[in-house]
């Protein structure tokens, strides 16, 4: 089963842009992750019961790996904000991925992807770090990082329901 916590060895202090890789146990989520778990639990304290956010736009999509079909136990898609429209809110999101690569991208409780710029990263893990060894990754270490998938999104403003569709290399 793909699992959160990253499993990555072998990698360097930090990555192209800066974002500090995971420890050298490999214990620990990336920032992302742990951003948009925090603005998740934001906004259920805050929300209780939520309608949306405004202006949120609807993301879906299939993964694709190596050209052919997922077949993958889940794991999860995070949407790292690059920037935002001019006024708007610098939230991250996440969709989990479902074992035939569909997947729907939400914003803490909400459906959808706030507008602007996004990195995103492909995480699916078969072993759970631990104490002692670091996790095992279904995926390449590039997809680990923003910087490094090669994957992004553009929202624009006002943008209708937007689908996906990206094939994951074994390089």
């Amino acid at each position: 089963m793909c699992h959160h916590k990253s499993g990555l060895k072998n990698l360097s202090p930090r990555d192209p842009v800066g974002a500090t890789t995971p420890s050298a146990a490999n214990r620990r989520p990336s920032i992302a992750f742990a951003a948009a778990w925090a603005v998740s639990l934001a906004m259920v304290a805050a929300g209780g019961c939520h309608k949306g956010l405004e202006g949120a736009v609807p993301v879906s999509g299939k993964l694709t790996f190596k050209g052919g079909a997922w077949n993958k136990p889940g794991g999860e898609v995070i949407f790292s904000p690059i920037s935002t429209s001019a006024g708007g809110r610098f939230l991250p999101a996440m969709a989990k991925i479902a074992p035939d690569g569909s997947f729907k991208a939400r914003t803490g409780v909400s459906d959808g992807v706030m507008p602007g710029e996004y990195g995103v990263v492909v995480r699916c893990m078969t072993k759970e770090p631990d104490e002692d060894r670091p996790g095992q990754s279904e995926l390449p270490a590039r997809y680990s990082f923003p910087s490094t998938s090669g994957l992004k999104l553009s929202v624009p403003d006002g943008s209708g329901p937007i689908n996906l569709e990206w094939n994951i290399e074994d390089k």
